[in-house]
């Protein structure tokens, strides 16, 4: 219908708009927003071709305003970063810990997975798909698993460090290892026949070259973007293989995996607003657990609770949403799963949480950008990138993902061990003592 239109034309407006007054062509609050419009443009085209399509004023407006009001602190800051910005360098002994942990996870990580895809992908992959949908996995879950699992889940952060590498030139070596490590989130979604993988690194990538791209080098902004278009093509290559394995299995083959692409990316509002309009009807309960695991996990811990009667598997609370018609296996935004577990009040708490975070972490001093602080909101920003999808760290796994960067940015805060801070007080003391004794 002709007012499907409307959501790509207010988004378009929004980009424009952008553009203009930021005189950027080339930025993260941009290129979010552009995620974003190319989601309504792909469900405009889903709603030629399935006139089921519709969206709801409601579930446009949440993804409006969600946006934009999350994202003003970076709007604010990117206005006064030019290729006169400087990064405040990190403590180097603590940066190498730190990456050195980080390439140790991710190659652990790319080593765990790669030995699962011959397995994946000698099997047919819908069927592969519908195994992994029910509970079923190509590795048994231990702590080695589950290691691997948050060395995929860190990449963003090793990505982080790979462009800070870059503009302080540091260690070639050091700086390509950081981005093969970043690898390690593809082949962890490889081993559940997913294209997710794909599309988040891509977009990743994509996402921090915005912002850091006034203070890159010249030159090295070609190489960034010469290996990203190898990147690129490599990884979509793959993404249609997959596509095609999984969707091309009937007549109309190639009609069925074009449609599919376009539905993987423009489904979303359709299914917001489905959601929206079927909780209404049902008074769904909602379950903090598939968002909250880590709170939850600890509450279950230290009052002895009944796992079974909290529904802890996340495959039992799927297949009790799809009973009740909810299409929870549908993108539906990362407001659509907020909103369907913890209602409007979650999402309002969601983006007053990263709201808060971009303004008290973005800070320009100088012309200078401190990185021990800015890892804070680039992390979590990493909801509403991939949350174009839906939200993706609701995992135990993912929970402690969000937490991480806190401790990251306490650590190199922190000057002096806290023996020696109470060292220094005391001799400073005794010295002011005895100076007044002199006196």
């Amino acid at each position: 219908m002709i007012y499907n239109i409307f959501p790509s034309l207010i988004f378009i407006i929004i980009i424009v708009v952008q553009v203009k007054t930021s005189k950027r062509v080339v930025s993260l609050y941009l290129f979010i927003h552009l995620l974003y419009f190319f989601s309504m443009v792909a469900f405009l085209i889903c709603s030629i071709y399935d006139t089921t399509y519709y969206y709801s004023i409601k579930a446009l407006l949440l993804v409006l305003v969600s946006l934009m009001f999350s994202l003003q602190p970076l709007k604010i800051v990117e206005r006064h970063i030019s290729s006169e910005s400087k990064l405040k360098s990190i403590n180097i002994s603590k940066y190498n810990s730190i990456v050195k942990l980080l390439i140790i996870f991710g190659l652990y990580s790319v080593v765990f997975f790669i030995r699962n895809l011959v397995a994946v992908f000698s099997s047919d992959l819908s069927v592969v798909r519908y195994f992994i949908e029910n509970g079923g996995s190509f590795y048994t879950s231990s702590l080695y698993s589950k290691t691997a699992v948050l060395g995929a889940y860190l990449f963003p952060i090793s990505m982080y460090f790979y462009f800070y590498s870059k503009i302080k030139d540091y260690d070639k070596f050091i700086t390509k290892t950081l981005l093969i490590s970043s690898s390690s989130f593809i082949f962890y979604t490889l081993n559940v026949a997913g294209r997710d993988g794909i599309v988040i690194w891509i977009f990743t990538y994509l996402a921090q070259m915005s912002f850091f791209y006034p203070m890159l080098p010249k030159k090295k902004k070609k190489i960034e973007k010469y290996s990203l278009i190898v990147f690129s093509i490599v990884l979509v290559v793959v993404f249609i293989f997959i596509t095609t394995k999984r969707f091309g299995n009937n007549s109309n083959a190639m009609s069925s995996v074009l449609m599919s692409m376009f539905e993987y990316f423009g489904q979303q509002l359709f299914q917001l607003s489905f959601r929206l309009d079927k909780i209404y009807l049902l008074n769904y309960p909602g379950e903090p657990r598939l968002i909250l695991s880590l709170p939850m996990a600890v509450k279950d811990f230290f009052f002895q609770s009944d796992v079974r009667n909290n529904i802890l598997n996340r495959y039992e609370l799927r297949q009790l949403s799809l009973n009740l018609g909810l299409n929870t296996q549908k993108f539906s935004y990362y407001i659509g799963s907020i909103y369907t577990e913890l209602k409007l009040f979650g999402v309002l708490i969601l983006n007053l949480i990263i709201y808060f975070i971009g303004y008290t972490n973005f800070k320009i001093r100088g012309n200078a950008i401190d990185c021990r602080k800015l890892i804070i909101p680039f992390t979590w920003y990493m909801i509403l990138i991939v949350g174009v999808f839906y939200f993706y760290y609701g995992q135990l796994i993912g929970n402690v993902f969000l937490i991480i960067p806190f401790l990251l940015s306490l650590y190199f805060r922190i000057k002096l061990p806290i023996f020696k801070i109470g060292l220094s007080k005391y001799l400073i003391k005794k010295s002011i003592i005895k100076k007044v004794v002199c006196e």
